[in-house]
């Protein structure tokens, strides 16, 4: 990979991060406002229904996969005609599917939100309004993946950010404005969330319109691309029917427990905290994902593997960095978040989520590297069918032992694992990756790190008496711990020297730049 584009990596994930730090904030702000403005009853709703209408998604995370791949392929062959008619053709596409899966989300989701959910009878018109508003929101936001994808395939991850600050101050907004309605607020907050997707959706049109010169739709038919498109999207579409599946559908089983209410609401609490987490990840490999692509159209095969590992291993650190604290101090973190009394599981249930978040992000630069071969057939259906399994597994513990429900997630950070395995021999024989330099290059490196940067805040946690003290100093060892790892166990030397001159590089070109305007 060239220093130039290395160079734009770190530019875009600085800012993906930056702006990530602002919609933490913010978002969990939010949901607090929500909770109290809601309470724990209307909240297990609300996660409940959206579970139902996410279970539909796996469709527009399989064509949103699909499209960042053929916009960023064909802007690595630098072929604009064919980029052109690649955007009408996988923006028609959107507006059939966006037809098709809307009729049957109502169809098939209001079914069983009638005749199966666990909802109280006093709340099921609340439910009804708030099941409809999803669904408007959900075709909403899926028209406008192709307009992101254009966005991350040219790596103007500026607009992206604003407009994911945009988004999540929205949502604070409606957050804010059904704690003063005195309408039911539950309906309300329903039909006030389809406002963000609206806004930040025409928002990507005005701006694609005006400055790619594929955003200009016009109806394009090629069946052959059709065929290509479909049959990638469709291996890709079981793959995230595996993972909604796996992420939703224990909503679904926790749902059968005793006391599911409260379970549900802890789930959604500790699926707050992974989902910031899982962000985070995202947003390096928003800034990596182009590369890898871009890498492998232009015939860079060997670029390609030296950045699945980099990623794969700045990543993690990246993550734990934040992962560590939030594992340590989880106690007195939802403590403070929510200013009351805890719901059971919560912190067992927010833990054994972001461990498993740590463990999935070696997921992505991997199986970005698979998709832009394109042969992604026998990847999908392995690793599609080994997420699958936790479903079986977790309906046999709740059913046939008498385990608590945090097994379920104890289960589902074994099938991570395996599922990881299963990916790294797919990657042996489609990319010829390395194994063995994998282990050395990426796992034992973090396997390092992540044991000297844990000792010292565990003693801590140990021995000193919760409190907001020992939460600053836990903070401040956490980030020390870690960086010193980092820097002395985690990186070779030439990525030492390389971040060395990259810092010299930047603290220069400020300095001269102060000069000239003196």
């Amino acid at each position: 990979m060239s220093q130039v584009n290395q160079k734009r990596i770190a530019v875009n994930t600085i800012l993906l991060y930056g702006r990530m730090f602002l919609v933490l904030l913010v978002g969990l702000y939010t949901v607090n406002v929500i909770r109290d403005a809601l309470g724990d009853n209307d909240i297990d709703i609300y996660g409940l229904i959206g579970s139902i209408v996410a279970m539909f998604s796996f469709l527009s995370n399989s064509m949103a996969g699909a499209s960042q791949r053929y916009f960023a392929y064909e802007l690595g062959r630098d072929d604009s005609t064919r980029l052109k008619n690649v955007y009408s053709l996988i923006t028609t596409l959107f507006i059939v599917i966006t037809i098709v899966l809307v009729v049957r989300i109502e169809i098939f989701g209001y079914l069983w939100l009638t005749n199966v959910a666990d909802i109280p009878a006093d709340r099921m018109d609340a439910a009804k309004w708030v099941f409809h508003c999803a669904v408007v929101s959900f075709a909403i936001t899926l028209m406008a993946t192709p307009l992101r994808a254009v966005i991350i395939a040219h790596e103007n991850m500026k607009v992206f950010a604003y407009m994911s600050i945009l988004e999540v101050s929205l949502n604070l907004a409606v957050a804010i404005a059904i704690s003063h309605t005195t309408y039911d607020r539950l309906v309300m907050y329903a039909l006030l969330m389809i406002a963000a997707p609206f806004a930040t959706t025409l928002l990507y049109y005005i701006y694609c319109r005006g400055h790619y010169k594929e955003c200009r739709y016009s109806y394009y038919w090629n069946r052959e691309l059709v065929k290509e498109i479909t049959e990638y999207t469709g291996w890709n579409m079981f793959g995230s029917f595996a993972s909604v599946c796996r992420s939703q559908g224990l909503n679904l089983i926790l749902n059968g427990y005793p006391g599911s209410a409260l379970l549900n609401a802890a789930r959604f609490y500790a699926y707050k905290i992974y989902s910031a987490l899982t962000q985070l990840i995202d947003n390096f490999y928003t800034a990596t994902k182009p590369q890898i692509i871009k890498s492998y159209s232009a015939g860079e095969t060997q670029s390609m593997l030296k950045l699945i590992n980099q990623s794969s291993k700045f990543s993690f650190y990246l993550a734990f960095l934040i992962a560590l604290p939030l594992l340590v101090e989880t106690p007195y973190i939802l403590e403070f978040w929510l200013e009351d009394e805890l719901p059971e599981k919560t912190v067992i249930f927010t833990r054994l989520l972001l461990v498993n978040a740590l463990l999935e992000l070696f997921t992505y630069p991997i199986a970005t590297g698979v998709q832009a071969t394109g042969r992604v057939k026998w990847y999908q259906i392995f690793v599609g069918g080994t997420l699958l399994l936790l479903l079986p597994v977790a309906i046999c513990i709740k059913r046939f032992t008498s385990l608590p429900a945090e097994y379920v997630f104890y289960a589902s950070i074994c099938i991570t694992v395996l599922a990881h395995i299963g990916r790294l021999c797919f990657a042996k024989t489609i990319l010829q990756l390395s194994v063995a330099q994998y282990i050395k290059a990426v796992i034992l490196p973090i396997l390092m790190v992540t044991v000297t940067s844990a000792v010292i805040p565990c003693i801590m946690v140990s021995y000193m008496n919760s409190c907001f003290v020992r939460f600053i100093s836990v903070l401040a060892v956490c980030v020390l711990c870690t960086s010193v790892s980092v820097w002395i166990l985690g990186m070779t030397a030439s990525e030492r020297s390389t971040i060395i001159e990259s810092v010299k590089a930047f603290i220069n070109r400020n300095r001269n730049s102060r000069n000239d305007n003196n």
